[in-house]
């Protein structure tokens, strides 16, 4: 398997890890709301997020954690020589309205991880809607992803931040 296979492969499990992970404490988080005002839910979480979340064994959600807890023990190595990765919080500008908080795609890498993260305003889109850089840290270091954002907010410049 060439290495572009195998990280296209390992970002997919990372993916699927995360859906699970997600899915199945999504589900159980939401139960009070479900049991009260199911019908208020967005479709979208009731479609998506709690549907596969019912569906989910233990067995499953186990099997996630333990490849997560994998994950993170290999991120604590690769993290230790940095204070904060630079780095983009979405695949776009943010959505027009206040409907959708737009795509978290780029941040399940870093939730299944533990690592902090911190977006930080940039400038605006091709539609004047706003855009961001993120920074994340290693695993229990938010006070240093902290100091090293406001030494980045200071240099990004009034000029292009909305």
């Amino acid at each position: 398997m060439s290495t572009v296979d195998t990280e296209s492969l390992r970002q997919r499990l990372l993916d699927e890890r995360q859906r699970v992970l997600g899915s199945f404490e999504g589900f159980r988080n939401h139960m009070p709301e479900l049991y009260r005002h199911e019908a208020l839910l967005s479709s979208r979480l009731r479609d998506e997020k709690i549907a596969l979340g019912r569906e989910l064994t233990l067995d499953a959600f186990r099997a996630a954690c333990r490849g997560a807890e994998k994950a993170r023990a290999a991120a604590r190595d690769w993290s230790a020589g940095f204070d904060a990765i630079l780095t983009l919080p979405a695949p776009g500008q943010a959505p027009p309205g206040l409907a959708d908080t737009g795509s978290a795609v780029f941040n399940s890498l870093w939730t299944q991880l533990y690592m902090p993260c911190l977006t930080l305003p940039a400038g605006r889109g091709p539609a004047g809607l706003p855009v961001g850089v993120q920074l994340v840290a290693r695993r229990h270091a938010d006070e240093r992803l902290l100091e090293v954002a406001l030494w980045v907010e200071s240099r990004l410049g009034e000029g292009e931040r909305p």
